[in-house]
């Protein structure tokens, strides 16, 4: 058996991180947002181009929250995403963008389904936020909202194992896996909020 191969962080390293991560952000939010798109306009026919009214601005999607299918593109974009970059990540386990990816699409479910669930938890059932997962348990007619809960505590549980196995999968040691993978899962917040911001001027 071949010894496991321990590489030494230096200054390419760091460099390669950050340019793997903003990358990694940057496609993850094009495909999430082309798939709401996509699936707007071929299921139920949506022009989305002149519907900005009534999107869903307040998860900075571009979506028809009347049409399933456009509703459930994005998750599904991001269990995919998720899904085949862990599985790239085991024949590339030293690889940035394909761990960034992984990381990425995993973690910015989990924290939208957690805010969901805690606030299901604290206002009775009557969560504030507006996201995909919430209009996705809203087309779903529960004869008890506690099936909610278990389906959503289910979600989040799926994709925090997605995360271990990330970090796991990921072959780099010391300090420099544990700076890498914190900074994946927080620089995605500001990054998508900065991607949000040129995609609505490149779509509109």
């Amino acid at each position: 058996m071949v010894a496991e191969k321990i590489k030494t962080p230096n200054f390419l390293t760091v460099i390669v991180g950050i340019l793997a991560i903003i990358s990694a952000s940057g496609f993850s939010y094009l495909i999430h947002q082309f798939a709401h798109i996509e699936a707007a306009e071929y299921f139920c026919n949506s022009n989305l181009s002149l519907m900005k009214g009534v999107l869903n601005v307040h998860n900075d999607c571009i979506l028809d929250h009347n049409c399933v299918m456009s509703v459930l593109a994005g998750p599904f974009s991001n269990i995919f995403l998720t899904i085949i970059s862990l599985w790239i990540l085991t024949k590339f386990p030293y690889n940035h963008f394909i761990t960034s990816l992984a990381l990425i699409n995993a973690s910015a479910r989990i924290g939208e389904g957690f805010i969901l669930l805690l606030q299901m938890l604290l206002f009775r059932y009557n969560p504030t936020i507006v996201n995909d997962e919430r209009y996705v348990l809203g087309f779903i007619n529960f004869p008890d909202m506690s099936s909610a809960l278990v389906i959503l505590f289910f979600y989040i549980l799926f994709f925090g194992v997605m995360i271990i196995i990330g970090i796991r999968t990921f072959a780099w040691k010391g300090w420099w896996k544990w700076v890498f993978v914190s900074a994946a899962i927080i620089l995605q917040i500001p990054l998508n909020a900065l991607f949000q911001k040129y995609f609505y001027l490149l779509y509109g």
